[in-house]
């Protein structure tokens, strides 16, 4: 099992606060049961999570910036999510075995 860490570096001068912070962390990678996300942005969330067809396969609101994503209900596969908030917009995957 492994653990994802996302880096993404900011080049404004505004941004040096965050520069190299892992904006979203999620583990482990592949999951079986459920994946622990933790996002270094304050706020409130939407999650989709899509199958390889694009369909829409989980969709939660209003998450914090941590939270456990239970996988009991899909199927193994290789699964793409998306994170969104009023401000930022994060693309990621995972496999479920």
């Amino acid at each position: 099992m492994g653990r994802v860490t996302v880096v993404i570096q900011y080049t404004g001068i505004n941004d040096k606060n965050i520069l190299a912070k892992p904006l979203v962390n999620y583990f482990p990678n592949p999951a079986q049961n459920e994946i622990t996300f933790d996002i270094n942005i304050e706020g409130n969330f939407s999650l989709e999570v899509y199958n390889t067809i694009g369909e829409i396969v989980i969709k939660l609101n209003n998450l914090n910036n941590q939270f456990k994503l239970n996988l009991n209900e899909i199927n193994q596969a290789v699964y793409s999510f998306r994170l969104s908030s009023k401000t930022h917009n994060y693309t990621g995957k995972f496999i479920k075995e």
